[in-house]
């Protein structure tokens, strides 16, 4: 389990001190995915920073399993896998098998352990075939997933990973997507994640930190905000009749489109079709879904008031 507690880290810029984050508070537990969310500069990268041991808190603590993340810096260099935006943990000359075998050197791995550990990762991220190919003729999220082979090496129990899909099509996207969730329920990998994505933020459908200003603001499982903050609690309803302008003249309900005698319309009371249609006539009935763009500006709000 991570234990993050009452975490500051401040940096001295001119003649002022920038609090970069302020005061955070975090229980993470093994093998769970938690997706960080924020407008640029709220924190998240630092936060991410002092997980992995590369920054010093100004105050407070982190716990790996109850071991002192912050006094021995030899626990995150051990516990902690880390793949920077852009994949620059990785070399474009050496071949993916090669950058697997220098980091599991650096890492004081056994030739034995190396090689064992770069036949699983390679099966599993399906690269055996290009495994001698050098990481330059990859496509992005080939290279992507050679990092992500990289920061796994030492066999950490956190994994951070900073816009794992930035730049990566959709097919791509998706295949980082089943890695995460294989290497959480599988290997019970705690992942953590700063991402702009909502594909993957959806396609985890995980546990959401919302930062703002160097805080949590919010924090929560995806679906549980997804019934927190409704829209609209409207209801999508496609109906049949014979006798369309029953439904256009009703004044419960808003038209979204009509075609011959189908039309479906947004309402948020359901009582007025009893009244007016008979069950015949109604085709679906499905609760108009919140979007998580709605979300985040609900929670977060606008990023030019962060100004």
């Amino acid at each position: 389990m991570l234990l993050i507690e009452n975490i500051v880290k401040q940096f001295k810029k001119k003649n002022s001190v920038v609090t970069a984050i302020d005061n955070v508070n975090l229980k993470i537990n093994n093998g769970e995915i938690i997706c960080i969310l924020g407008h640029n500069g709220a924190g998240k990268t630092t936060l991410m920073k002092c997980i992995g041991g590369l920054i010093t808190p100004t105050s407070g603590s982190i716990m790996l399993n109850s071991k002192d993340i912050i006094k021995d810096k030899s626990i995150p260099k051990k516990s902690v896998g880390a793949v920077l935006e852009g994949s620059r943990n990785i070399y474009y000359y050496l071949s993916a098998k090669d950058n697997l075998k220098y980091f599991g050197l650096l890492n004081n791995l056994s030739n034995e352990v190396i090689k064992s550990r770069t036949d699983k990762y390679l099966k599993l991220f399906d690269l055996t075939d290009r495994q001698n190919d050098a990481v330059k003729e990859f496509s992005r999220g080939m290279q992507q997933k050679v990092a992500i082979m990289v920061a796994l090496m030492k066999d950490p129990d956190i994994l951070l990973l900073d816009e794992p899909t930035l730049g990566l099509d959709i097919p791509s996207s998706n295949v980082v997507k089943n890695i995460i969730e294989e290497l959480a329920i599988n290997s019970k990998k705690t992942i953590i994640i700063t991402t702009h994505d909502i594909s993957l933020i959806e396609g985890l459908n995980s546990r959401v930190v919302f930062m703002k200003k160097g805080k949590i603001i919010k924090d929560d499982k995806l679906e549980n905000l997804k019934n927190f903050i409704q829209e609209d609690n409207s209801y999508e309803i496609v109906l049949k009749s014979d006798d369309i302008k029953k439904i256009t003249n009703n004044n419960k309900c808003e038209v979204i489109n009509i075609e011959d005698n189908i039309a479906t319309v947004k309402t948020k009371d359901l009582s007025w079709l009893s009244e007016s249609l008979n069950k015949n006539e109604v085709i679906s009935i499905n609760k108009v879904k919140t979007e998580f763009d709605f979300i985040y500006n609900e929670i977060v709000g606008d990023v030019n008031n962060d100004k």
